[in-house]
């Protein structure tokens, strides 16, 4: 379940299917080099196993460089992996949801989505119904396939608070990185 959750997120940007072109050494270059896009394709690469053995602790390590210098896909997998603990290492949600926070900030759909649902069930941060409506509120503007998530989430507000959930989403900006 948990290697489905980062498979499902991972090649569905152009930069983690980047790894799986004939490129991958000009790929690998860069990375040792700290391009941070190419570090974020190598750990997709190694996440995976596209073009190189899986390397559940190389993945990990080149999606924290890559999160580091603040590319959201990277913050959004690397928080995937603390979240849920791989391997080694055990889950720790609450910095698991700050690093996909970051990638929320920055205006990522699904990293919303998934702060969302932390705030909407209490993972990683104290649950917080308005505020879980507000992630899901923006997450939905951007892409309506998380309209059914947010219905059911305005469902169970009142009135007042879904307006608070209106009121924050409209205010919010994304970050600069």
């Amino acid at each position: 379940m948990k290697a489905a959750l980062i498979a499902a997120f991972l090649c569905v940007t152009p930069l983690a299917c980047a790894a799986q072109t004939p490129d991958l050494q000009k790929t690998r270059a860069a990375a040792e080099k700290g391009d941070a896009k190419a570090q974020y394709a190598m750990g997709s690469a190694y996440y995976l196993g596209s073009g190189v053995a899986r390397n559940l602790k190389a993945a990990r390590h080149l999606y924290k460089l890559s999160a580091e210098q603040g590319l959201a896909e990277a913050q959004m997998a690397y928080g995937i992996f603390l979240l849920n603990g791989f391997d080694d290492v055990a889950g720790d949600r609450a910095l698991g949801i700050k690093w996909i926070h970051k990638a929320a900030d920055q205006g990522l759909p699904e990293a919303q989505a998934d702060v969302a649902s932390g705030y909407y069930r209490g993972v990683g941060v104290a649950a917080d119904g308005v505020e879980a409506c507000k992630w899901e509120t923006l997450a939905t503007k951007a892409d309506p396939k998380y309209a059914p998530t947010l219905k059911v989430m305005r469902d169970g507000l009142s009135p007042d608070h879904a307006a608070e959930c209106d009121a924050r989403a409209k205010a919010w900006r994304p970050a600069k990185n």
